[in-house]
């Protein structure tokens, strides 16, 4: 018996590989992306003295250690907007790989405005480890 091949059959064939290249091309990139870490910045940004007001701006700035003298860059900030006044403000935030893989230590320093006015901030420079569980917890006083 002899088999006659059909433009079906072809397109048939043709969408098998297509499907297995697709599927191996999807376990590549999950076995990339488990090789990738992904760290958070996690913790509560405090204050001691009152209450951080509701419908404020908090700005966290993620900053490299630099020697004496030298001029500090903000490698990354992210803004929190707050809905109702509290002492603490809880955060989990992802850090950029790339940033996580920098030769000098990385600090965290927080701003609090409402209505553009600075109303708080941190006094001082808390530096990052890159332990998974670790919270921070960052400190801000009146200005």
């Amino acid at each position: 018996m002899k088999y006659v091949y059909t433009a079906t059959h072809f397109y048939v064939r043709y969408l098998i590989v297509l499907v297995a290249l697709i599927l191996s091309g999807c376990t590549h990139l999950t076995e990339l992306s488990k090789d990738q870490k992904t760290y958070y910045i996690q913790g509560n940004i405090q204050s001691l003295h009152g209450k951080i007001p509701e419908n404020t701006t908090i700005t966290l700035s993620v900053t490299q250690n630099k020697m004496a003298g030298e001029k500090e860059y903000a490698f990354r900030e992210y803004i929190i907007l707050t809905k109702t006044e509290s002492r603490k403000i809880p955060f989990l935030l992802p850090l950029q790989n790339e940033l996580s893989s920098l030769p000098n230590q990385l600090s965290v320093s927080v701003r609090v405005e409402k209505e553009g006015k600075l109303i708080m901030m941190s006094d001082k420079l808390t530096p990052l480890t890159y332990q998974p569980d670790e919270k921070l917890t960052l400190i801000v006083n009146e200005s």
